[in-house]
């Protein structure tokens, strides 16, 4: 639900921030992906109401497409992005007080880091508190460093230092 456009989304406007070039598969590929954007905010079928097992996997590709998202407009000042984003982030927001808080385990808690790193890219694009605000609250449901596979605690960076 968002994982591989996101991550090329975010990679290629992070590259054209750093080169100064415009990349017309970038263009296409953020156009075409804010179609795929639901009523209620999320990015293809909201898997909510198929329960928390594949709700809370979502997360994963939520947060991705997320991130390329904000990258996306920080990057080009594209206002349909940037709105897409905080649509986005209000889905996960609103969302928050129904995740399972039972499922912490090793292959829960990529999908918290990944979904925090991308509410604090929103923070940065909007400037708005309500974002490290929710960065807060989901950082809560991340366990102690050096219990789980290390991959999921370094996509935040030093944004937990932030929240």
């Amino acid at each position: 639900e968002g994982d591989i456009s996101g991550r090329f989304i975010g990679a290629m406007s992070y590259i054209s921030k750093l080169t100064g070039e415009k990349y017309p598969k970038l263009d296409e590929t953020a156009s075409k992906a804010l179609a795929y954007q639901s009523a209620n905010g999320c990015y293809g079928k909201d898997q909510e109401p198929d329960g928390w097992d594949y709700w809370g996997r979502q997360l994963w590709g939520q947060g991705r497409i997320l991130t390329g998202l904000a990258e996306y407009s920080m990057a080009t000042g594209d206002l349909k992005a940037k709105e897409s984003a905080e649509k986005l982030a209000q889905y996960i927001i609103s969302s928050i007080p129904r995740w399972d808080t039972t499922k912490t385990g090793e292959q829960w808690f990529p999908n918290y880091t990944n979904t925090l790193e991308s509410m604090m890219l929103v923070y940065k694009l909007t400037k708005n508190p309500k974002y490290v605000k929710a960065g807060m609250q989901i950082a809560e449901f991340i366990p102690d460093f050096g219990v789980y596979h290390a991959h999921g605690y370094l996509i935040p960076g030093g944004f937990i230092k932030v929240a």
